[in-house]
Formats: C-alpha cells, sequence, structure tokens
C-alpha cells in the first residue's frame, strides 16, 4: 500500500550507505524501531513526548517500549500493524517459496513476543 512505499523511500533514506533496503529493515525487532520512527517523522503531532522520550533514552533499538506503550489509536499499535503486515507477507513469500508440505515454522524473539498481535489480525 502507499503507506508502506512511503516507509521504503524513509529507509532508503536513512540507509542511504546500502544499496538495498533488505525485509529485515522491516520485520524484526529493529524493524518495529524502524517502522516507529518513520511514523514519528511522518506524524509529528501525533507523538507521545514522554513515550518518544523512552524510545529515545533506549537507543531507538528496543522494541519492547514501542510494544509496551501501544495502545489504541497510538502511534506504537499503528506501527505494530503495519510490522504484523509486513511479516505476514514475508511468511506468505517463504511459504511459496519453499512449498513446506508439513508446515512452516517460525521461530524467533520477536515471534514469541508478538504472538498476541499475531492472533488478533
Amino acid at each position: 500500500d502507499e503507506l508502506q512505499i512511503e516507509l521504503l523511500k524513509y529507509l532508503q533514506v536513512k540507509f542511504s550507505g546500502w544499496n538495498r533496503i533488505s525485509v529485515e529493515r522491516v520485520v524484526s525487532g529493529n524493524g518495529i524501531c524502524n517502522i516507529y520512527e518513520f511514523l514519528a517523522y511522518r506524524s509529528p503531532h501525533r507523538v507521545d513526548k514522554a513515550m518518544h522520550r523512552e524510545f529515545l533514552k533506549a537507543r531507538a533499538e528496543d522494541a519492547s517500549v514501542v510494544a509496551k506503550h501501544a495502545v489504541p489509536g497510538s502511534l506504537c499499535e499503528e506501527a505494530l500493524e503495519i510490522f504484523a503486515s509486513c511479516y505476514g507477507a514475508q511468511c506468505g513469500s517463504m511459504a511459496i517459496n519453499t512449498m513446506p508440505f508439513r508446515g512452516l515454522f517460525i521461530t524467533g524473539g520477536v515471534s514469541k513476543k508478538m504472538a498476541h498481535i499475531f492472533d488478533d489480525k
């Protein structure tokens, strides 16, 4: 969608020293932070200043700050929704590419910690 294209353009500027933006820039713990930073840049009037200070204090690499503040209508919630959408798309692509006849097993820290989001969506 258009928002994800905007996110891609933002990441291309942020990581302009690299040749491409890999899926890990979005579908990972740091990816959640990248998505939140993009949304904060795009909609500064919606930023919760106390949460943003905590996010910056955590060195913008701790997705748990975003997850902790994901209340309905917040930028954090929107960041997690975008993350879940991209995560699901990547899992679907992997399933199509590998054709796992006995299932696709997804592991990792983010998968475990964000299971409640995947169940709801």
